[in-house]
């Protein structure tokens, strides 16, 4: 299967996206649990916790939304893929049953 230099670019571009997102959220998860301590050992008030816990939260949804490819761009790269693999869906039952006769 031969892709183009533009696919080739959105598919770099989805991994770097979601490495991004993935440390962002190791982060924010890191914030919230150093939160959590210092919220039970009376440092911050509850308000301050549930503050965080909301930002943090918001923050895990948002950043995969921001410069990586558009969710269009991806299915259609994967319809071509698709197209391209010959791939057939085969049902289990039928395999198995196959088989055994």
């Amino acid at each position: 299967m031969n892709l183009t230099k533009i696919e080739l670019e959105l598919i770099r571009s989805a991994k770097e996206t979601a490495s991004k997102a993935r440390f962002v959220t190791i982060v924010l998860l890191t914030i919230v649990g150093i939160a959590f301590v210092a919220f039970f050992s009376d440092i911050i008030t509850s308000v301050y916790f549930v503050g965080i816990c909301v930002v943090a939260s918001i923050a895990s949804i948002l950043v995969p939304q921001f410069g990586g490819p558009k969710y269009q761009e991806l299915v259609a790269l994967l319809v071509k893929v698709e197209e391209n693999s010959g791939a057939v869906e085969k049902d289990p039952i039928v395999e198995a049953l196959s088989k055994k006769s």
